[in-house]
């Protein structure tokens, strides 16, 4: 079973419906984190699939993939910086 087959079993299943109870340390940013991340692979994984080797000669496309990339890496270095500074310096002095 592919990656993608096995995520779309994941979405189907519900496993990403409803965030986690535990939200301590993070737990709702880091859950949004993986959302995201799972849906973008769907989307290259579709994108893949539909363009197989002319993927590269679809520029809008790429330009797409690439605006939902960069605010995610943005968005989680941003949230793995802010854990390990609340890590360092504790939650009470980063507030």
């Amino acid at each position: 079973m592919t990656p993608g087959m096995a995520l779309k079993g994941e979405m189907k299943e519900g496993k990403y419906n409803s965030p986690p109870e535990d939200l301590s340390n993070f737990g709702l940013e880091r859950w949004l984190m993986t959302k995201l991340k799972k849906a973008i692979i769907m989307v290259l994984g579709s994108a893949a699939m539909k363009y197989m080797k002319k993927l590269s000669n679809e520029q809008m496309l790429m330009m797409a993939l690439s605006d939902m990339i960069l605010p995610l890496y943005t968005a989680e270095s941003t949230l793995l910086r802010t854990m390990k500074l609340v890590d360092q310096r504790g939650a009470e002095k980063c507030e």
